[in-house]
């Protein structure tokens, strides 16, 4: 019993010891496929801004140049596609199925409204919502 728990466990160490030979071989083209492959991939994103203001246009374009930070470029390496309800509930749950089913990357929001109807949507799909939200904090002066 003893000596065929030794040969057996004498296996498994010899197969993890091809297994992580065999894995450390070819490490370096698959870090550099890696690499080539992000370069050359164009990012598709779509955003959902639920009216025409001031405050949620700023979050808007404060996601395009956070997106450029990291360098994501439009007309370059990404694909941006804005959507615009204008406060209509009916258009959200048109414009998040669109957005659903539109084979984004990244599907991101500006609004607590906007996020529930892409969330909403998404609901039996493996997405990545973004919210963008804010908390309104009453200030005493």
């Amino acid at each position: 019993m003893v000596q065929s728990l030794r040969r057996l466990s004498l296996g498994f160490v010899l197969i993890a010891a091809a297994a992580a030979v065999l894995l450390l071989s070819d490490l370096g083209s698959r870090v550099s496929n890696a690499a080539k492959s992000e370069k050359n991939r164009t990012l598709r994103v779509a955003i959902l801004q639920h009216a025409s203001q001031a405050i949620l246009e700023q979050g808007r374009d404060s996601m395009i140049r956070g997106l450029k930070e990291k360098g994501w470029e439009q007309g370059k390496n990404l694909e941006l596609k804005l959507y615009n309800a204008e406060g209509d509930n009916s258009v959200f749950q048109t414009i998040a199925k669109e957005m659903v089913g539109g084979g984004y990357d990244l599907l991101m929001t500006i609004s607590t409204v906007s996020l529930q109807a892409v969330a909403h949507a998404s609901r039996w799909k493996p997405f990545v919502v973004f919210g963008s939200c804010s908390l309104m904090i009453k200030v005493a002066w």
